[in-house]
């Protein structure tokens, strides 16, 4: 029963959201999906999507969590105050590895632990922090990437603490969330690389319109200042300051 809830989980969603991803041409609404589509296919509590800037560090684009009752990004319109995440040291200039997000960044492979604070392998410092500050618990993570399709990472989405379907504790990610996820993460990087396309040729074709709008006004002054009416003004207006200039 449980695997076919699953499957029914991953048809309901995915498929249709695949087909949302590259119709959706507001940015906000984009990065809203993406989270809050992935939260409701693990059950999980919170999550966060980050998005690589140009500067390889990744920011936090959208922060959600239903406990806390916080909700950044997306179509808020608000921006998020934590701080990116630097994807190399800038000691070295080596690859920053520590932090999970910018683990699974630099491998293009997920990450799931059935318990934040037993991980040995990433500083969670950030995270017991957060929680220690908002009264919370973070136990289950898990990390995605979001490939591009020539396999450049362009995003991680986070997912933290899955909810038991009947008593809403936290339980680990099992692998049929990761394989889910895993796959709406593809989509996502798809869906992004698309808009971001799609913004691009907007771009384009505004600075073309704006060009054609210029020539276009170049065009009538040329008309105007051409015509025999203007330039006869122009004459009547020489004589004028001549007679001006003798008196």
């Amino acid at each position: 029963v449980r695997e076919r809830r699953r499957s029914g989980a991953f048809d309901r969603v995915i498929v249709p959201l695949s087909l949302a991803l590259f119709a959706e041409r507001d940015y906000g609404k984009l990065l809203e999906t993406i989270l809050l589509e992935a939260k409701e296919l693990c059950l999980a509590d919170g999550g966060t999507l980050y998005i690589r800037t140009p500067d390889d560090t990744l920011e936090f684009a959208m922060v959600h969590n239903d406990t806390l009752g916080i909700s950044v990004g997306g179509t808020k319109g608000a921006t998020t105050t934590f701080a990116c995440i630097p994807l190399f040291r800038a000691s070295d200039g080596e690859p920053e590895r520590r932090f999970i997000a910018a683990h699974v960044a630099h491998t293009g492979e997920s990450v799931a632990l059935p318990d934040l604070y037993d991980a040995t392998d990433f500083d969670v410092s950030g995270s017991r922090e957060f929680d220690a500050r908002h009264g919370y618990r973070t136990r289950s993570v898990l990390a995605a990437p979001l490939k591009n399709e020539v396999g450049r990472v362009i995003g991680v989405l986070q997912l933290v603490n899955a909810r038991d379907s009947l008593s809403g504790e936290a339980v680990a990610f099992d692998p049929h969330h990761q394989q889910a996820i895993e796959s709406l993460a593809r989509l996502a990087a798809a869906g992004l690389e698309a808009y971001g396309r799609m913004q691009q040729l907007r771009d384009q074709i505004h600075a073309l319109h704006l060009q054609i709008d210029e020539t276009k006004k170049k065009e009538q002054v040329a008309q105007i200042t051409d015509s025999g009416y203007f330039r006869d003004l122009k004459e009547k207006a020489r004589i004028l300051r001549a007679k001006s200039q003798r008196v």
